[in-house]
């Protein structure tokens, strides 16, 4: 069992440590580096707004949920992830395009989405929003539940119980969780490349990490876009490792 679990590990890892080996001493030698800067920074930057705003959004939800089953809710969360995700680039163009009521009334405002810093971070979030809730869900249903029984027995409801007692017990747990949903939008590009193929406008004006690795690729071959490949994992392998240790100190708080 220990050998097929070994096994299984080596095969998940494969592909990462194969883009590393190869990619990584091109970095050194700085080949490939020209708009990597800007456009990792970009996708850094959305992923964590994205992610922020589904922990604004979906914390609530996720511990509500956790508290009270219902299977239809948790369908409903799950949607984004099992529809493909270009599918869901074309419903924000369309959703929120002029011709609609909803995107008229945007544009009034000067919301744009196409080829903006706003519609890459809107698309960021959709994507990565089931991720958030069920990492959000499974901390949240880990809980110690004797402080929030005690607050019920004096008389506070839900809301207040959840506001005064619970997230403030909640911070690494939901920061973890909004790493997890920041390294899941990195790695997108389906919607990506609807929504926001480059950034024309918002603070930062580059073209999507998923997407330059694309046109490297497209245009120039796989050895073109290793070093863009190596650089990107490297990135998202640091959020991962800030995530395992605030989810390996929240275990050890409890």
């Amino acid at each position: 069992m220990r050998i097929a679990a070994l096994i299984g590990i080596i095969l998940m890892s494969l592909p990462v440590l194969v883009v590393i080996v190869y990619g990584a001493p091109l970095l050194v030698r700085g080949v490939g580096l020209n708009g990597l800067a800007e456009s990792i920074e970009l996708t850094l930057v959305s992923s964590l707004l994205a992610a922020a705003m589904d922990a604004a959004l979906l914390t609530p939800a996720a511990y509500f949920f956790s508290r009270h089953s219902a299977s239809v809710a948790d369908s409903i969360a799950d949607l984004p992830a099992s529809i493909p995700h270009p599918v869901i680039g074309i419903a924000i163009v369309l959703a929120l395009s002029p011709t609609t009521p909803i995107g008229a009334a945007l544009a009034d405002l000067g919301f744009k989405v196409f080829d903006t810093f706003s519609g890459l971070s809107l698309a960021l979030m959709a994507v990565s929003s089931p991720i958030y809730y069920r990492s959000a869900r499974n901390f949240f249903e880990s809980m110690p539940r004797e402080q929030e029984e005690y607050a019920h027995t004096i008389g506070m409801d839900e809301v207040s119980t959840f506001i005064k007692v619970v997230l403030p017990q909640s911070i690494k747990g939901i920061a973890s969780s909004v790493l997890v949903a920041t390294s899941r939008a990195m790695s997108e590009f389906g919607s990506v490349a609807i929504v926001a193929y480059y950034v024309l406008t918002g603070p930062i004006r580059a073209m999507p990490a998923s997407v330059m690795i694309y046109n490297s690729y497209s245009y120039s071959g796989v050895g073109a876009a290793v070093s863009e490949s190596a650089a990107l994992v490297l990135v998202g392998l640091a959020v991962e490792l800030v995530s395992r240790l605030l989810g390996w100190g929240r275990r050890l708080w409890w």
